[in-house]
């Protein structure tokens, strides 16, 4: 996938399941590598999640995600309210655009806000992967890099911390 070109594909444009369907096409790729590098690339506040029986087996989150609070940790439950826990026979066919979630769905380090989650199931591999876009603003304030989110962060801010 030549990066620039990839760009080019998909600049100004909302991550649709026809847009995922054309970069696979375009460079005979898998849906998974399509996504995964449009995480590593996008300036949005993105993540994907590759799941099974319930269960995150790992996610990635774009560098604007993750600098607001996003991470994926492999073994988080997967939101009982969201699609990729209510199943691909609940899904609503020819569905191009993500579907909305309200907060308190996916919750993460900082806390809870609506995404916009675009779902995928592989019945055969028995996984599903699903590409959540959260708004540009993002309530967590972000992380400077010279000073990472740690468990004394996490604790004060939930307002756990004995003091």
């Amino acid at each position: 996938m030549p990066l620039d070109d990839y760009r080019m594909q998909v600049a100004g444009l909302e991550m649709t399941r026809s847009l995922l369907s054309h970069i696979t096409d375009r460079y005979g790729v898998s849906l998974l590598a399509a996504v995964r590098k449009w995480i590593e690339f996008t300036d949005r506040r993105a993540a994907m999640v590759v799941a099974t029986d319930g269960f995150a087996l790992w996610g990635r989150a774009s560098k604007a995600a993750f600098q607001s609070g996003v991470f994926i940790r492999s073994g988080m439950e997967i939101p009982d309210r969201s699609v990729a826990a209510l199943g691909p026979n609940l899904l609503q066919s020819g569905n191009d655009c993500a579907v909305a979630h309200p907060s308190g769905v996916w919750t993460f380090s900082r806390g809870s806000e609506p995404a916009r989650k675009l779902t995928f199931f592989s019945e055969r591999l028995r996984m599903s992967v699903s590409l959540l876009h959260f708004d540009e603003d993002g309530r967590g304030a972000e992380i400077n890099e010279d000073e990472p989110w740690d468990a004394f962060d996490q604790f004060t801010a939930n307002g756990q911390f004995p003091t």
